[in-house]
């Protein structure tokens, strides 16, 4: 199993000078398939984080239950629907990253992503009914 290194970096800014959306914005037409994530504790200030993740180089995508993996090599693997689990196959997508240590109080060195309203019904025993 060939795995990949990565590494991140980060800058702290002032949100007075100005803000995450309008970083992302700025950033989104250079450098397609940006992400912007923000915590969602507005009780702190203390606390709150915003991320925005540019240049994706890897990704897994369930579709019409085909699950599809793409690596940094521009590899990919593609599993059939019913012949995997979905949570294994997040572990094993994930554990082909080895992430760079630094002593950075910050969380910025790692994998960055989120999962639509669908996957719901693959963590959870709910089923979600079809749309139309």
């Amino acid at each position: 199993m060939k795995t990949y290194k990565i590494n991140t970096t980060h800058k702290k800014l002032l949100a007075d000078t100005t803000t995450p959306v309008s970083i992302y914005l700025r950033l989104r037409d250079v450098f397609p398939n940006s992400l912007l994530l923000e915590s969602s504790d507005y009780h702190s200030r203390e606390n709150s984080l915003s991320f925005v993740c540019c240049q994706p180089f890897g990704g897994i995508v369930l579709n019409d239950g085909e699950l599809k993996k793409k690596f940094p090599d521009g590899s990919e693997e593609t599993s059939q629907p019913g012949t995997f689990d979905l949570v294994e196959e997040i572990n094993r997508f994930i554990n082909r990253f080895e992430v760079e240590a630094n002593n950075s109080k910050v969380l910025n060195n790692g994998l960055f992503g989120y999962f639509t309203h669908e996957a719901v019904e693959h963590f959870e025993t709910i089923k979600l009914k079809p749309y139309g």
